[in-house]
């Protein structure tokens, strides 16, 4: 396997330690800061965006990461759209109206409202649950979207992988089904798009662009929890069967009821893999969430893990934000065009065209976590790749266990609380739920998706840009961009602060280096002490 040395010779790249001894001079960061000239790009001649024209647009989880990034797109680039109707629960103190706007105030809508200071009557926000049967949703509001709404774009879903399956069902299946029942009475219905996952067939080492068959039905599952409530879990490990979590387990079920109640439908079914920050647009790099990918290069940048139960090797899926929401804005739109009416899957992921290894990510996340530090590390960042769950739990009961308690020790005597060991129960999760996806490698079919970018016009390629291909995407810019990411909207550390971080990693690598010392120190003298024993 190359190294990420020899793969990127682009970057002039150097070792950690190398990065930490570096001069805390000025860096060039108008990579990051530059708007991307795809932002204001002309959309004249666009057939996305005349399909687009004068239709109102229903989207499920619009308050999400993809849902804000789907919106933001559709009324920069569809300016002509009439409306985007948003169901939102109350929250609170919070009525729909105060979160949908609250949502749209953000830093990812600047460009936007630059260019339509008014964007947000376009906005309807409608109150509902998805998660109860009805949707809670009022007779006018009900009757309001079935007379107007012409594009449908699923994406309301629990993605908390840990959870208990009578907490993400709710949400999960029954408003998948909540949505089939309402946009079977939508007069003028032309697309419907249902976000899933590229996960959500994990069993299979080969995943076809294909709907797989499920040993329960919608009904069922939403039975079982209605009546076993509570007592359902004890059992969720039989019900799951081969699905290792109720996430993808549910997003099965939500597959295969769309490709059975609405196979009459102009739909698809979207599959996207490890769902990353934004490559080039609106702003580079915007991230708002730890989930996945992005969790583990924080977790790394940070020291947070310093040893990784992962495959080198092990090809990932990544899959910026941007990317995500043009192809399912173009899927929808492309879904005029299935004449034979069969339930299209997309299954959006990198590696066929243009693969990267998690040994590269985590090599190109020191390398620029080292150029762009964080001045909330807790220790010198390195890792160590242990490919042995065993092994791993015992080298990280000595990097992650033991340290935590030793600080939190030190905490306490300073007068201050103790947090590390808190903190390393969350992280310890996080690594439980990603280890089954960090040491498995699956074979994703992207047939359609390929043929769905090459249908594209050239002007539509432009302004809808998804392909992940090598002449697309690069990942060694792709992870310079995700670094500054990290440190500016989820550490929100400005970047004068580079110099001070510095300093604090090269403090911290010489506490790195004694605290080596000692422990070989430690072991050399345990080792004579029981050879003395003999």
């Amino acid at each position: 396997m190359e190294s990420a040395r020899k793969k990127y010779p682009s970057t002039n790249y150097k070792t950690v330690d190398e990065l930490t001894m570096i001069d805390e001079g000025p860096m060039d960061l108008n990579f990051f800061k530059e708007i991307d000239p795809c932002v204001h790009i002309s959309t004249e001649g666009s057939q996305v965006v005349e399909f687009y024209r004068d239709k109102s647009v229903l989207i499920t989880g619009g308050l999400g990461f993809i849902g804000k990034l789907i919106i933001e797109k559709l009324l920069r680039s569809c300016r002509d759209l009439k409306k985007i109707y948003l169901p939102v629960r109350a929250k609170g103190q919070k009525n729909v109206t105060t979160r949908v706007q609250e949502a749209f105030e953000g830093i990812l809508f600047s460009e936007l409202k630059k260019i339509n200071p008014k964007f947000m009557d376009k906005v309807v926000a409608v109150e509902a649950d998805l998660s109860v049967p009805g949707m809670a949703i009022s007779k006018e509001d009900r009757q309001m979207l079935e007379d107007n709404v012409n594009i449908v774009i699923h994406g309301a879903a629990s993605v908390k992988l840990a959870e208990e399956l009578r907490l993400s069902a709710p949400i999960n299946i029954r408003g998948t089904c909540e949505i089939i029942a309402l946009i079977k009475n939508c007069k003028k219905l032309s697309s419907f798009v249902f976000i899933s996952t590229a996960y959500s067939n994990s069993m299979h080492k080969t995943i076809e662009e294909k709907v797989y068959f499920t040993p329960f039905t919608a009904d069922e599952i939403l039975h079982l929890i209605d009546t076993e409530g509570e007592n359902l879990d004890s059992r969720d490990h039989l019900i799951l069967g081969r699905w290792q979590n109720s996430y993808s387990f549910s997003k099965t079920i939500s597959e295969y009821t769309v490709s059975k109640e609405c196979s009459d439908m102009p739909v698809c079914i979207f599959r996207p893999a490890n769902i990353t920050c934004t490559y080039r647009e609106p702003l580079k790099g915007w991230i708002d969430n730890y989930y996945g990918i992005v969790g583990m290069v924080a977790l790394i940048q940070r020291a947070l893990i310093r040893c990784t139960n992962q495959h080198y090797e092990k090809f990932v899926e990544i899959c910026p934000g941007d990317y995500v929401a043009n192809a399912i804005i173009v899927a929808a739109y492309n879904n005029q065009f299935n004449e034979n009416r069969n339930v299209k899957v997309y299954n959006f992921v990198s590696s066929p065209e243009n693969p990267l290894a998690q040994g590269d990510i985590i090599e190109l996340a020191l390398h620029y976590g080292s150029e762009m530090p964080t001045c909330q590390s807790i220790w010198y960042p390195y890792n160590i790749y242990i490919r042995n769950s065993y092994v791993y739990l015992f080298c990280s009961f000595f990097l992650h266990a033991i340290p935590s308690y030793l600080q939190d020790v030190a905490l306490v005597i300073s007068g201050r609380k103790a947090k590390m060991s808190s903190i390393y129960q969350t992280v310890n999760k996080f690594t439980r739920c990603t280890a089954f996806a960090a040491t498995r490698q699956w074979k994703h079919q992207n047939d359609n998706i390929q043929k769905l970018w090459d249908d594209l016009s050239s002007v539509d390629q432009q302004i809808f840009s998804f392909s992940l291909s090598k002449s697309n995407i690069n990942w060694n810019e792709y992870m310079k961009i995700l670094t500054a990411g990290l440190k500016l909207y989820l550490y929100k550390e400005d970047f004068d602060t580079i110099p001070k971080a510095r300093k604090h990693i090269k403090r911290l690598y010489k506490y790195h280096i004694i605290s080596q010392i000692v422990a070989l120190f430690l072991i050399l003298l345990l080792s004579f002490f029981i050879y003395s024993l003999f």
